[in-house]
């Protein structure tokens, strides 16, 4: 039985072995992508690139459980919605969701992205991610006890550790490890590298 403190707890998600095969697809999406993405009129680009963010919101909500719809997506973007009413915090999660997309979308844009997967890259991802979302974005709670949620900086203690619905995270004292781990993994160096 494995443990669920060690990383393999969070396996498998990609190839130990990219055949050639797999890898020739993987190059030719690249190709029609950019070739694609070059035929495009910027407005157009602008205008594809907000669907796709919009829609990439809504998928990721899904999969926390978040039932935000895409016309409350585009609401908490626009600012267009009542502060005090029932879903306020799903829509805040929205529109810092499409905030640090955009974000992410302009580094890549301008050459300056840093590598998805590595722990600075995550622990900054957090930070936009969560500041000026409200305190109330900022507290779990998991039955009479709570935590107060900093942006950008890992859980490190043991009283941090929490169980959320139905969701275990991983003890403090392994976060670090586990993020190693999938940058690791996960790296785009080691993903799109051709097998000798």
């Amino acid at each position: 039985m494995v443990s669920s403190e060690t990383t393999s707890r969070i396996e498998p998600a990609s190839l130990d072995e990219a055949n050639a095969e797999i890898l020739d697809l993987v190059a030719e999406l690249s190709k029609e992508s950019t070739r694609l993405a070059s035929r495009l009129h910027p407005r157009s680009a602008s205008h594809w690139a907000d669907l796709v963010r919009v829609m990439n919101c809504y998928d990721s909500n899904l999969i926390e459980g978040h039932n935000t719809t895409p016309r409350e997506i585009e609401q908490a973007i626009g600012g267009d919605w009542d502060r005090s009413e029932p879903r306020r915090n799903l829509r805040i999660e929205a529109r810092a969701h499409i905030r640090c997309q955009r974000q992410i979308d302009a580094l890549h844009g301008a050459g300056g992205l840093p590598e998805p997967t590595s722990l600075d890259f995550i622990v900054w991802l957090h930070r936009p991610f969560y500041e000026g979302t409200g305190e109330a974005m900022l507290t779990v709670r998991a039955g009479s006890r709570q935590l107060r949620m900093t942006p950008g900086v890992l859980r490190s203690h043991q009283e941090e550790d929490l169980t959320v619905g139905r969701h275990i995270p991983p003890s403090s004292t392994v976060v670090a490890e586990f993020i190693a781990d999938f940058g690791a993994r996960y790296t785009l160096s080691t993903i799109t590298q051709r097998p000798e």
